[in-house]
């Protein structure tokens, strides 16, 4: 896939790394300028962009998103770092004095766009149809939370893209109705992944959690996609499953961990056995209340319920 990243904070770097190392081909990072930290106030690069640099990633720091203003005078920090102007002769251009968000996706014609730039409304409507012009089933991930950051709300991308738009969030979003369909939105949560991740390594005492690991617990989830078998459900599963989705993730981050040599080698029925004993299961003692004539009870479960002594 060809992408555009849009982020700023350190939380960003571990999704462009793991989007990188899958081999996909990162056309440009979109992040914010550099900034004063600090109590001296010194210059600072953002994590994000730091990152992009040390693959030779192109990367754009409009000063802001929807109207970026592009500076002759770039302060000596930024300089070494600019891309040289006449790799980007023949772009067309929505202004003569700066490249725009919108002229990147123009001329680099991107079939995913990720957002984790806490910037609401960074992807405008011109630059959604547009990645509906140019490709039949845009991925787009306004990943930003909570709601009030997001890059832009499900019910825009799909009405502009006429339901076409594969779609994710990082905050809940109620189903859009969009082109005689209900689009129910997957919300792109480390819940899917980090538990069966830990359950995994304790279950096999691997010694080291690998990058590895992490892609082949995203290929593990990806399995239980409702969007495989009919094309308005959510991309992701519904978190009452997330117990069967951890045990899966568990079982291939246990094999990798062997196949790694991090872990004690076993068959996959011990395995397995493992993984039963590690995962954790929501049983209560019974308890049992008494007063005033009533007696409350909780079963295994946590369920109450009152009755007369």
């Amino acid at each position: 896939m060809k992408l555009i990243f849009m982020g700023t904070p350190a939380l960003s770097v571990p999704v462009l790394h793991e989007i990188a190392a899958a081999g996909h081909t990162i056309l440009a990072v979109v992040t914010q300028p550099d900034r004063p930290v600090g109590r001296e106030q010194r210059i600072t690069q953002p994590p994000v962009k730091v990152f992009a640099l040390s693959r030779s990633i192109p990367v754009l720091q409009p000063e802001k998103i929807k109207t970026p203003e592009a500076r002759a005078d770039l302060e000596p920090a930024k300089r070494r770092y600019a891309q040289p102007i006449d790799s980007l002769e023949n772009w067309k251009k929505e202004r003569s004095d700066c490249f725009t968000f919108l002229d990147v996706v123009e001329n680099v014609r991107p079939t995913v766009l990720i957002g984790t730039s806490a910037q609401p409304g960074a992807f405008t409507e011109d630059i959604v149809r547009l990645m509906g012009q140019h490709t039949d089933r845009p991925v787009i991930f306004p990943l930003s939370n909570p709601t009030s950051k997001s890059e832009a709300t499900p019910a825009d991308i799909l009405r502009w893209t006429s339901g076409r738009a594969i779609v994710a969030t990082g905050s809940p979003f109620a189903p859009v109705s969009e082109g005689g369909g209900t689009f129910c939105i997957g919300q792109c949560n480390n819940a899917f992944i980090f538990p069966g991740i830990g359950l995994g390594v304790l279950a096999s005492k691997a010694r080291r959690v690998t990058r590895r690991m992490f892609v082949l617990a995203a290929l593990s989830l990806s399995e239980f996609s409702p969007a495989l078998s009919d094309p308005f459900a959510a991309l992701y599963p519904p978190l009452e499953i997330v117990r069967d989705v951890s045990r899966k993730v568990a079982l291939a981050v246990g094999f990798e961990a062997q196949r790694a040599g991090l872990a004690e080698q076993t068959s996959p029925e011990e395995l397995n056995r493992r993984i039963d004993m590690k995962i954790w299961k929501p049983h209560y003692r019974r308890l049992v209340a008494q007063g005033r004539g009533k007696e409350a009870h909780w079963d295994e479960f946590g369920v109450k319920s009152i009755g007369n002594v």
